[in-house]
């Protein structure tokens, strides 16, 4: 039913790329009773455009000047609109890899529950979410759930594992019949698992881009810092990394250990930012941390749900604000089969 649209557009970019607060309309759908959704997303979103932890929207719906055949649906009779967040719009996809080595072996358990904390964060960031959480030590692979080699989980699945996993349950590559994690080298390959960790993103890349809408991917690696790998050059993976952040990847390191020499290293890769504490059970803090900066820096995603008051012929939807960063939006609707009945509160309407 829609005609034709302006300003429709997909790509994930960077949000260094725009100013505070930066709308940009992605598409513009029309469908039965006589409705029309146009989906937003809102680069270096403020307090002013994030939705609070509830999934609430702050926008403003009498801050839009929204005209049909330029007659304002302010004041037209059966018309309506609201913003509501759109879950569907985005997806988040993290890679998060744990340092196994001799210095946290009898750490297991403070390590899963710290990851366990983080998800549970990321259960109230705005979109989809999967999480692939691996492990790494002196061998040159990453430990992944046995069974799954380069594999993301929805939230729920990926804290079930977690809970019930041992280090048993977490082989070399995910093969059924490795090496399992319990029995891992206590040395730190730590270029490697750089290194691995951003390739298996990369590699998930060419999968979600094509099936999810606006994905955004993130590498977490939590290390001391202390490399024994000769493997792979650290000139290696900082090009991997500075590559992976020039296509909007964002890479956060957390180093388990203050000591300038071992911070060092992270320094030499260069991520977006680097997290310091000294004892272990600080972990859990610094992955909130992380949390908080990725949800501050992904873009917010919302739908403006607009109930029509016209019956038939061609619309023509002008959609523009004084009040927020966004460009005059012009389309042409096809109102044929409106008939009404439009309700902004009945989501199954809206799922078109």
């Amino acid at each position: 039913m829609l005609k034709t649209s302006a300003l429709l557009g997909m790509a994930l970019l960077s949000s260094q790329s725009f100013a505070v607060d930066d709308f940009k309309v992605l598409e513009i759908k029309a469908s039965n009773p006589a409705n029309i959704k146009v989906n937003f997303r809102v680069d270096n979103p403020t307090s002013k455009t994030r939705p609070n932890l509830s999934g609430i929207s702050p926008l403003k719906i009498d801050k839009i000047l929204i005209k049909e055949n330029n007659t304002p649906i302010s004041t037209a009779e059966g018309s309506k609109a609201a913003f509501v967040t759109c879950s569907s719009c985005s997806t988040n996809i993290i890679h998060m890899s744990l340092d196994y080595s001799d210095s946290v072996r009898d750490q297991y358990y403070t390590l899963v529950n710290s990851a366990l904390d983080f998800i549970n964060k990321m259960s109230i960031a705005p979109g989809a979410t999967f999480v692939r959480v691996s492990f790494f030590a002196g061998d040159n692979m990453l430990y992944n759930p046995k069974g799954y080699q380069n594999y993301y989980f929805d939230l729920a699945t990926m804290k079930d594992i977690l809970k019930s996993y041992t280090c048993n349950d977490f082989t070399l590559d995910g093969a059924k019949n490795g090496t399992t994690l319990c029995n891992s080298d206590n040395s730190t390959r730590l270029n490697s698992a750089v290194f691995d960790n951003i390739a298996a993103l990369e590699g998930a890349k060419m999968e979600f881009d094509k099936k999810f809408a606006n994905p955004s991917y993130t590498s977490v690696i939590i290390s001391d810092g202390k490399n024994f790998d000769d493997g792979v050059s650290i000139e290696t993976v900082a090009n991997s990394v500075r590559a992976f952040r020039e296509k909007q990847g964002r890479v956060f390191a957390v180093a388990m250990n203050s000591r300038e020499s071992d911070v060092n290293y992270f320094t030499k890769i260069q991520p977006d930012k680097i997290y310091k504490f000294k004892n272990l059970s600080k972990l859990s803090g610094k992955l909130v941390e992380v949390f908080e900066d990725l949800n501050n820096a992904l873009p917010v995603y919302y739908s403006l749900r607009i109930c029509s008051a016209r019956r038939g012929g061609l619309v023509n939807l002008n959609i523009s604000s004084k009040s927020y960063n966004l460009e005059t939006t012009l389309s042409q609707i096809d109102a044929t089969n409106f008939k009404g009945g439009c309700s902004i509160e009945n989501d199954n309407q809206w799922n078109f």
